[in-house]
């Protein structure tokens, strides 16, 4: 069964890579470096931020997703800055103890009682991890906050026993036949 997390057709994924080749780590999570194509921004104390500039395609308010990898720590914060035009949200985002083969996505949430972010066109995310534990940053996923679920946090399993037995059955009557 292979792990995956759901995504959303109006929603903006962004490597954290991206503008940033220079930053790609060579030291994954032990489990990450089975996957090839996964490339991670690892931030710690040593190299503490990144920035990423992007836009969306319409105005609106969005929900911001982060993908991540943490398997040694419990939860700790980093701080986070968007800036959209006028708005400016500083804030506290939990890095929680991670240890999935896959990563693990959690929401930036905006202080106060709103849980989402007027974004109008471009913006600019800033993320900076002052503690001396390490995280693997993997993609933002930028989601309109009328198609965000809680779902969108939960890797799916594809589980494929059903085709496998299809097949072994056709394999075993095909030999059977002679």
């Amino acid at each position: 069964a292979t792990p995956k997390f759901r995504s959303v057709p109006d929603s903006k994924k962004i490597e954290f890579e991206s503008d940033h080749e220079d930053r790609i780590t060579l030291s994954k999570p032990p489990y990450a470096v089975l996957e090839e194509k996964v490339k991670l921004i690892s931030l710690d104390h040593m190299d503490s931020s990144i920035v990423i500039e992007s836009k969306v395609s319409e105005p609106g308010r969005y929900v911001v997703l982060v993908k991540y990898y943490q398997p040694y720590h419990p939860m700790y914060n980093v701080l986070y800055t968007l800036t959209a035009g006028k708005n400016q949200y500083d804030g506290k985002f939990g890095i929680t103890h991670c240890p999935s083969s896959s990563g693990c996505r959690g929401v930036i949430r905006p202080n106060g009682d709103e849980w989402w972010f007027d974004i109008d066109d471009e913006f600019k995310f800033t993320i900076t991890n002052n503690r001396p534990q390490g995280v693997w940053l993997d993609y933002l996923v930028i989601v309109p906050v009328d198609q965000y679920n809680d779902d969108l946090l939960v890797e799916e399993t594809f589980d494929q026993t059903k085709e496998f037995i299809k097949e072994w059955l056709s394999f075993y009557q095909n030999c059977a036949a002679y």
